[in-house]
């Protein structure tokens, strides 16, 4: 199963050293620009509630006792009491907005994007777009828009599912939206094919957001729609 949440700059507990692990303490001095300092505390914060959750051995830990550290393959790995392993977690924030996406099974590529819907000039497309993402772009400026958009998330999902980020051509990328079917809550399929690694995920509109989610496939199929956890009820615990 994969889990999320969305929290806003609103949601964060303040001061935050109240719940920022003394590694993690270190990381937010060393940090200069005020936008980076407040997108690094949201995602930080979006990820510590997610994990209090979701893992059964972390609902009552103080959410300083959940770390989160840098990794060689960029996403951050999480531990906290009882956790039998550093455990990948993917994070992105958008607009004062963060999200984080958690999956049951730590070795499972994840990697999840928010982006605003935005009108993007055709240059967009041309620079960052295969010429098969260009062409499956649909008539009408808002229609267009949201495609552009779910593209564009799909590939960001995806290298950060491979620990590469925006070190590669994102013309390597290639995302496949899929129309939506059955009850599927408002989420549709996307398929990911990136530097050979086939990947399949999800999106949909957030609100003026995309929220998208891919991951490793399993059995040609992505393993379940999302869990979205609802903000209340998460434990307000930070010391």
């Amino acid at each position: 199963m994969i889990a999320y949440l969305l929290q806003s700059q609103a949601d964060l507990v303040r001061p935050p050293m109240a719940w920022l692990s003394a590694a993690e303490q270190a990381e937010y001095a060393a940090l200069r620009m005020p936008r980076r300092r407040q997108d690094w505390l949201a995602g930080r914060w979006t990820a510590k509630r997610l994990i209090q959750a979701t893992r059964a051995e972390a609902a009552g830990a103080p959410l300083a006792a959940i770390q989160l550290a840098p990794s060689s393959g960029r996403a951050p790995l999480a531990s906290w009491p009882g956790c039998p392993q550093p455990w990948p977690i993917s994070i992105s924030h958008c607009d004062g907005r963060a999200a984080a996406a958690l999956c049951d099974e730590p070795r499972q590529p994840l990697g999840i994007d928010l982006e605003q819907v935005e009108a993007r000039s055709p240059a967009f497309a041309d620079d960052y777009f295969t010429l098969d993402e260009i062409a499956s772009l649909g008539r009408g400026l808002q229609a267009q828009a949201e495609q552009v958009t779910a593209i564009w998330c799909g590939k960001e999902a995806a290298l950060k599912a491979l620990g590469l980020g925006l070190t590669v051509d994102t013309r390597s990328v290639s995302v496949r939206l899929k129309p939506a079917t059955g009850d599927s809550g408002g989420w549709r399929l996307l398929e990911v094919d990136a530097a050979g690694a086939q990947l399949e995920g999800c999106w949909r509109r957030q609100g003026p957001y995309v929220l998208t989610i891919v991951s490793g496939a399993a059995n040609g199929r992505v393993i379940s729609w999302p869990v979205e956890v609802q903000s209340v009820g998460v434990q307000e615990k930070v010391a």
